[in-house]
C-alpha cells in the first residue's frame, strides 16, 4: 500500500522545552492514524511540521507517494485541514466561506455543495460563520478541509465542541 507520509526523526524545540524529540512513523494509504498524548506532549506542533507551517529542527518529513516536502505546492494541495482552534472572519456566511476557499483551489459551486451536504451544514449554510455554535463551526472547518476530497486529512483535536453525534 502507497505511504502518505514518512516522518523520521522530527525534533523540534520552543526554546528551552523539547516538544518533540526523535519521532518516526509512517501512514499508508486508507489508514487513520492518531497522535494521543497529554496537553503539551507535542501533537500539535507535529501536526504543524506536517503541514509546513513550522519548520522542524531536525528530522524529514515526506508526504505523498512521491515523498515531497511539507512546503511543496503540490503536497500542500493534496492535505485538508482542520485546525484545533477554528476561528472565520466575520460578516460572511458558511457558504460563502467555502465558496471563497474552493475558489482558491479552482473548485466550483459543486464542490461547495457537496461539502456543505457531507458534514450536514444545509439548514446553516446561509448564517454567518461567526454566529454558528462551537459544533456547526467544527463542521464548516471539516467542510472547508474536504473541499476537493484531499488525499490526506489531517485533523488537530476533530471532535472538539461536537456532540456525540457528530462526533
Amino acid at each position: 500500500m502507497a505511504r502518505v507520509i514518512r516522518v523520521e526523526g522530527l525534533a523540534k524545540r520552543w526554546g528551552a522545552v523539547r516538544a518533540v524529540d526523535g519521532l518516526s512513523f509512517d501512514v499508508a494509504a486508507g489508514e487513520t492514524f492518531a497522535l494521543i498524548g497529554p496537553n503539551g506532549a507535542g501533537k500539535t506542533t507535529t501536526l504543524k511540521c506536517l503541514l509546513g507551517l513550522v519548520r522542524p529542527d531536525a528530522g524529514r518529513i515526506a508526504i505523498g507517494p512521491d515523498g515531497r516536502p511539507p512546503d511543496d505546492p503540490l503536497a500542500r494541495a493534496s492535505i485538508g485541514w482542520v485546525p484545533q482552534r477554528v476561528e472565520f472572519p466575520p460578516g460572511r456566511t458558511a457558504a460563502e466561506l467555502l465558496g471563497f476557499f474552493a475558489e482558491l483551489r479552482g473548485l466550483g459551486a459543486s464542490a461547495v455543495e457537496a461539502a456543505i451536504a457531507r458534514v450536514g451544514l444545509g439548514a446553516y449554510a446561509k448564517r454567518r460563520a461567526v454566529e454558528l455554535s462551537g459544533g456547526y463551526a467544527q463542521r464548516l472547518s471539516l467542510a472547508q478541509a474536504l473541499l476537493g476530497d484531499p488525499a490526506l486529512l489531517v485533523l488537530d483535536e476533530p471532535t472538539a465542541s461536537l456532540d456525540p453525534q457528530a462526533t
